[in-house]
């Protein structure tokens, strides 16, 4: 995928493409719900709002 291509797929979003890499990880690699995920992201100093994760 070329970066072009990156910033297209995460216009939409708040957050850069590196955040939603580790959120997606994350929650699909340990199996996390969606409030686990927002609490690591939390404690390494990312606030994620509960309208960020409601699209």
């Amino acid at each position: 995928m070329s970066v072009d291509d990156q910033g297209f797929i995460f216009r939409c979003f708040k957050a850069g493409p590196e955040i939603i890499r580790l959120a997606v990880m994350m929650y699909v690699r340990f199996l996390l719900s969606l409030r686990n995920v927002a609490d690591l992201l939390h404690e390494i100093r990312i606030d994620v709002s509960h309208d960020d994760r409601s699209a």
